[in-house]
């Protein structure tokens, strides 16, 4: 019987590799020879090949630098999720604080078109609501409508859309006007408006009609709607997309705003059906659109982005980031500061806003990456704090009734005395002392545009959130008066003055009032001597295609024209002196 050969490999084995950070030279040579074979690795070899990577890890922690790598962000926040960060950028972090960068304010807050017109209030509202804005609201609206009466099959002749006239610019005017004042004037239902009882009796009726009013709310719109064959746009904000960048573009241009900024989103009530809705649970309103915002101290709007959920430009990975240097990215590189909640701060991103010669302070996440370890554990008593100085970045703890975790690029860490609303002093560190100060301007355009809200329920989002930053307009219009121009007003009284312009008093028109002579009136048919009321058919009723009778007439019209009291009267004159 012939032996049997030696089992055995069919090629040398590789060295088991006991422990990556003890290895020998021969291990180190070996692992370099195997990398070169043609060979494909077995099982075996890919566990092997894992402890290479483990040493090459572990020469880089030996370093003469060493670093340090923190946990991933805390679950149930995918859109905060970051990538990795290369080793090359782990920063030594250092308990002496070094000399922090010192960057110049280049910016300066000032009006960069000069006090509007005579310096009213309704000259600051319209240096935003131009007449670039009422054209937009005009042709849109116009064209909308006619949309609406060419699709809807079946019109009646009583609907409200087979009455259309195109809108013009007073007439927008006065529209806006009402939902302003239906903002300080709160009914249970919009018809209330027009009642006409001894408890309501309301003065909206004397500026536009109530089916008048609805139907230009019903086809109010701000972007162009695409028909049949159209390809279907991509952006799920194109219905308000131009009034969004109007908004952002007209702010840049007359206004410089302060050093301190702040970000933070606002939510807009709306419980209906829509994809990008959210929820945000320690908000006032918990379901809604969501605007993100950046803002001085005082709560001025310098700009907005509406979020549209993570299939959006700045969704997904790296989100919010992302959404802070788009808000920002109109004043980077002028040494602004920026505030923001830890929601928003990385180390990361401090760093980039660093190198863009920006600020940032904010409240930081204790699992955000880079974020020093010895600092997101330190167990601290009451009024102890602790910090690490790294890249020009301060990351630092304070306890207070709980931990507060805080990042900063401008302010060291020396405390400070605070005097709180209730008359008690404390000593806080600079930066959480600085960001209570200018944190709250998002907050403060919440509360104030909170006091007259002029939303109602509808169906339509787009007209909703449309309003909305109209409202935004007027809320910062009246900011704008009241930092460069005179007397100061209250919120209420600037929007009474708007509103008044607006809508001007009917009974004191400076145009010369025409005489009984020029007035067309209307005048009753006779009743025939059989006692049967006379009807002339109704000249207007018939321009539009419906056969109707009216027993009134104008006697001042040639071939006096039988015309019906409701609407057909004034429409028939108004056509006229087209």
């Amino acid at each position: 019987m012939a032996d049997n050969p030696i089992p055995g490999p069919s090629r040398p084995k590789r060295p088991t590799i006991r422990d990556p950070k003890r290895l020998t030279e021969d291990e180190m040579l070996s692992l370099m020879f195997y990398s070169d074979s043609e060979e494909e690795p077995d099982q075996e070899s890919d566990s092997d090949w894992s402890g290479a990577e483990d040493a090459e890890r572990a020469i880089a922690e030996n370093d003469d630098q060493p670093g340090q790598v923190v946990s991933d962000l805390e679950e149930g926040d995918p859109e905060q999720m970051e990538e990795e960060v290369p080793l090359e950028t782990i920063v030594n972090w250092l308990e002496n604080p070094p000399n922090l960068k010192k960057i110049p304010f280049t910016g300066r807050q000032e009006l960069k078109v000069g006090i509007p017109g005579e310096g009213k209030p309704i000259d600051f509202f319209k240096l935003l609501a131009d007449d670039e804005f009422f054209d937009l609201l005009i042709s849109q609206t116009n064209d909308y409508a006619e949309l609406v009466f060419l699709n809807d099959r079946n019109p009646g002749p009583h609907s409200r859309i087979s009455r259309w006239k195109p809108v013009d610019k007073q007439e927008i005017s006065r529209f806006l006007g009402l939902i302003f004042l239906m903002g300080i004037i709160q009914v249970p239902r919009l018809r209330d408006y027009w009642r006409t009882d001894r408890f309501y009796n309301l003065a909206f009726r004397n500026y536009m009609s109530r089916n008048r009013f609805l139907v230009v709310l019903r086809c109010l719109h701000f972007a162009h709607n695409p028909q049949e064959g159209e390809p279907r746009p991509a952006d799920r904000l194109h219905k308000v997309r131009t009034l969004v960048d109007f908004f952002n573009h007209k702010m840049f241009a007359i206004y410089s705003p302060q050093k301190n900024l702040s970000i933070d989103e606002s939510m807009l009530l709306w419980r209906g059906r829509l994809l990008f809705r959210q929820y945000i649970k320690n908000k006032k309103h918990k379901y809604g659109v969501k605007f993100y915002l950046l803002t001085e101290s005082n709560g001025t709007i310098m700009k907005l982005q509406i979020y549209t959920g993570a299939a959006d430009d700045m969704g997904g990975k790296g989100h919010a980031a992302n959404v802070v240097l788009h808000l920002a990215s109109d004043y980077l590189d002028k040494g602004y500061s920026i505030y923001m909640d830890n929601y928003y701060n990385s180390v990361r991103l401090a760093r980039q806003l660093l190198n863009r010669m920006t600020y940032c302070t904010g409240t930081l996440r204790a699992g955000r990456k880079e974020t020093p370890g010895d600092v997101s554990k330190a167990k601290l008593k009451v009024g102890e704090s602790v910090q690490r100085y790294g890249g020009h970045v301060c990351v630092g703890k304070w306890k207070d009734k709980r931990d507060v975790l805080y990042i900063t690029t401008e302010h060291g860490n020396t405390l400070q005395e605070v005097t709180s609303t209730s008359g008690n002093t404390k000593m806080k560190p600079t930066p959480i002392a600085e960001y209570n100060k200018y944190m709250s301007g998002i907050d403060l355009q919440d509360q104030i545009m909170a006091y007259y809200p002029s939303h109602r329920k509808t169906i339509r989002w787009y007209k909703k959130v449309g309003l909305h930053i109209i409202e935004m307009m007027l809320y910062n219009s009246f900011m704008l008066y009241n930092k460069f121009s005179s007397p100061k007003l209250s919120y209420l009284d600037y929007r009474h003055s708007v509103i008044e312009s607006l809508l001007p008093d009917p009974t004191t028109s400076t145009t010369a009032k025409p005489t009984s002579d020029d007035l067309h009136l209307p005048s009753k048919c006779e009743v025939a001597e059989s006692g049967r009321k006379l009807r002339k058919r109704c000249r207007w009723c018939s321009q539009q295609g419906i056969r109707k009778d009216s027993q009134y007439y104008c006697a001042k019209c040639p071939e006096t024209p039988g015309l019906c009291l409701e609407l057909c009267f004034e429409s028939f004159h108004k056509n006229i002196a087209k």
